[in-house]
């Protein structure tokens, strides 16, 4: 048995789960948002009191963005609404 016939066996095996009516739609998950570090670069390197520019390029195949924050542990430190998703940190700000 091939993967499409075993992908349509698992619908059909949802389906019944769902119930009448049920679609592959409804079957589909959330796929999680990709985010990439634009700036800072790899390596780089700052001595205090500095500011640092953070900034991300976020993505959602199958939604959409409407936040970025950024924390550091339990706090956050800063939040982006809007693309470019970007954050100034450092002295005099948290």
């Amino acid at each position: 048995m091939n993967s499409y016939h075993n992908a349509i066996r698992a619908l059909s095996a949802a389906a019944l789960l769902l119930g009448a009516g049920a679609s592959a739609a409804a079957l589909a998950a959330n796929l999680p948002p990709t985010v990439d570090i634009v700036s800072p670069a790899t390596g780089a390197a700052f001595v205090g009191p500095a500011t640092v520019g953070l900034t991300v390029n976020a993505t959602d195949a199958d939604g959409s963005i409407t936040l970025v924050q950024y924390d550091q542990g339990s706090t956050v430190i800063g939040r982006a609404p809007t693309a470019p998703y970007a954050e100034a940190l450092g002295a005099g700000r948290k």
